[in-house]
């Protein structure tokens, strides 16, 4: 089984409270059950039972790739049915101006699942912190026995590892190990995060850049958060540049999902950046490569592409590629590809009318 949109594992820079006093909780522990939450959907789930599987993920109606994620559940969810296998979604971390669960879940009657919003930040508090989790979305697989066997974004390796825990053939003691390797990444991260509130700028990037010496392979997406640091924060074009180009003459230059996570820094915080600092061609080249480095393209990656060009002017191309975009779009995209596809449509017949009057 593979996630089918890279979209899954966008980085979210959520940062948490301070996790010094915090008992961590590792891989091979015994899971703790589910504190007092507010059950919406589904069978009400409160501890383990003996020989069941549980798909425990987190999500915020704030978070474009959790709510995404909700339907891909609702599969697994019908995929696994009669096999002792639980999908369990838990709503976290409100915010003031978020859009409450009940009314977002108003949008998906399909879902069966149990889901369930969390009251006081009591799972938050339970599960986040403990597993060094400090983003969304996030996913955490609870075996046969009761044990936490699988904690990160979706994008990591999550069916994979479903597939081998429902299967009974799942290595635990080397996921343990590459879950404390993990841990020391993930500290450095919420301690970047808290920098980063603090102001502490140039702190941050530097706490960074040892998370991702800890597991380059599984931290390196996280340069497009030193590059928005550099760009946003400092204000500093020279700073944000050098980190693209650190990026993009190594390895991670040629992962496709490295280069999509810089894209789409740069292009979701296109209005927000001095237009001096603008840099287009990088997120072209970024784009470009996501694309073309993905075997089969997604439907994220050439939308986002898309979308470059169209900053860029060009929605002769922003059109072309968002035509390529419709036709990898999944049921549920293709309503919101085929508006883009329209509107650049649109602003491209709008350019060629100025130019021959």
């Amino acid at each position: 089984m593979r996630l089918t949109t890279i979209a899954l594992c966008i980085i979210v820079s959520t940062g948490v409270g301070a996790q010094d006093a915090v008992v961590p909780l590792f891989v091979g522990d015994p899971a703790p059950p589910i504190p007092e939450v507010k059950w919406v959907r589904g069978e009400p789930i409160s501890s383990w039972t003996p020989g069941h599987v549980y798909l425990v993920d987190f999500w915020a109606t704030w978070c474009p790739p959790c709510v995404k994620g909700l339907r891909h559940l609702q599969t697994l969810h019908e995929q696994l049915a009669g096999q002792n296998v639980h999908m369990v979604a838990l709503a976290i971390w409100p915010t003031p101006t978020s859009q409450p669960p009940e009314e977002l879940l108003k949008r998906f009657p399909e879902l069966s699942y149990s889901i369930a919003i969390d009251s006081d930040n009591a799972v938050a508090d339970t599960f986040m912190p403990p597993t060094r989790s400090t983003g969304l979305p996030n996913t955490i697989l609870i075996d046969r026995r009761g044990r936490l066997v699988w904690v990160g974004a979706p994008g990591d390796g999550l069916e994979d590892a479903l597939e081998a825990v429902v299967e009974g053939e799942y290595d635990i003691a080397t996921a343990r190990e590459a879950d404390l390797v993990r841990h020391r990444a993930e500290t450095f991260i919420g301690e970047a995060s808290r920098a980063e509130r603090s102001g502490e700028f140039r702190a941050a990037i530097e706490l960074i850049e040892q998370a991702i010496a800890v597991d380059p392979d599984r931290f390196s997406a996280y340069r497009g958060w030193q590059y928005e640091i550099a760009l946003l924060r400092l204000e500093d074009g020279d700073a944000a540049r050098k980190i693209a180009d650190e990026v993009l003459a190594s390895t991670q230059g040629r992962d496709p999902y490295v280069l999509y996570v810089l894209a789409t820094r740069i292009v979701t915080n296109y209005d927000d950046t001095p237009p001096h600092l603008r840099d287009l061609d990088l997120a072209l080249r970024c784009a470009t490569g996501a694309v073309e480095n993905r075997d089969p393209p997604d439907y994220d990656s050439v939308s986002l592409l898309a979308q470059v060009y169209a900053l860029r002017g060009r929605f002769d191309l922003s059109a072309e590629t968002q035509q390529r975009a419709v036709e990898l779009a999944s049921d549920q995209e293709r309503a919101a590809a085929n508006s883009l596809l329209q509107e650049y449509r649109a602003r491209a017949e709008d350019r060629c009318c100025l130019l021959y009057t």
